[in-house]
Order: structure tokens, then sequence, then C-alpha cells
């Protein structure tokens, strides 16, 4: 892992998480650690139908069989989902 001096080990994160009085029990890297074969099961079936649907990169996202591919599209998937009646909850 990378990151500034001091916030790139598992040790320093907790401590600042501690500190913000967050569950470092639920985040996903102390998930993985307590089961790392039930993860690693998941991200092989995602990878998987991945492949098997064609797709590649990341991010890609498929709306009603649309493929998008790319940051720059998060958008264009916005307004896909808006078209089908997305509303804004704020």
């Amino acid at each position: 892992m990378s990151g500034p001096p001091g916030l790139s080990d598992r040790d320093s994160q907790a401590r600042i998480l501690q500190q913000g009085e967050s569950d470092v029990a639920a985040l996903p890297v102390a998930q993985h650690d307590a089961d790392p074969d039930r993860f690693d099961t998941v991200i092989e079936a995602n990878q998987d139908a991945h492949g098997a649907a064609g797709h590649w990169g990341v991010p890609t996202m498929l709306f009603e069989e649309e493929p998008l591919f790319g940051q720059d599209r998060f958008s264009h998937l916005v307004w896909r989902l808006e078209q089908k009646g997305l509303e804004n909850r704020a």
C-alpha cells in the first residue's frame, strides 16, 4: 500500500479511524483479513462474469445492455438512469 508517510500502514490507519470513532472491523481490509478465501472467491467470480460479458477495463458499467467504459461515462450512466426515473433523494 502506498501513501503519505505514516498513513500507508494498517496500524496508522487503524489509529486514525479509532480517533474518529470508526469501526475498524467493518473496513473491507479487516473483513478480508478475517476471511480471505471468501473475498478471493467473490473477486474471482466477478472477474469471470466480467470476462464472460466481454467487458474489460475499469470502471465498466452496463445499463440495459449498453456498455459504458471509463470514469468519464458516469455522467452518461446517471443520465440514462434519470431517463428511467431515477430521482435525487437529497
